[in-house]
């Protein structure tokens, strides 16, 4: 009887840590909720109009699962990051064929889309940098602007 418990107590206890991901070098990010960033909540036609000249406006779904991935490194940056991150679960237009490179330098709410979630943009004066969609590229363009171990 012995053996067969420890049988069975075995995987069970390798599945346990290698889900722990226990000692990478990696932050520990805690678990968020959006509700600690409501304050941040944005409609998409407020894209150009935040009182910042230098922030990013990230577009999620709530039941993407992409930006589920991605969501509590997301918050620890819009809560502890050195820019401000608004977010925008709902409005935004999406082009999923089209070349968000177009987007770029735009001013105009009527010139500027996303093709899909997540995505974040950065802007600066008034002006769209950055346009990238993709969990890796959001946490890649954060991580860039930065330049700390947060996310």
């Amino acid at each position: 009887m012995r053996k067969i418990f420890l049988t069975l107590l075995t995987p069970l206890t390798l599945v346990a840590c290698a889900n722990s991901g226990g000692g990478g070098s990696d932050p520990v990010i805690p678990v968020h909720d959006y509700s600690e960033v409501e304050h941040l909540e944005r409609k998409w036609e407020t894209l150009f109009s935040q009182p910042e000249d230098h922030y990013y406006l990230y577009c999620y779904g709530v039941h993407c699962r992409s930006c589920h991935k991605i969501k509590n490194e997301v918050i620890e940056y819009a809560l502890h990051g050195n820019k401000t991150i608004y977010f925008c679960a709902e409005g935004y237009v999406v082009y999923p064929d089209g070349d968000v490179e177009e987007t770029l330098g735009k001013t105009d709410i009527m010139d500027v889309f996303i093709i899909g979630t997540p995505s974040i943009l950065e802007v600066k004066n008034g002006v769209i940098l950055n346009n990238g969609a993709g969990g890796q590229t959001v946490l890649e363009i954060i991580k860039s602007e930065d330049g700390s171990n947060i996310v």
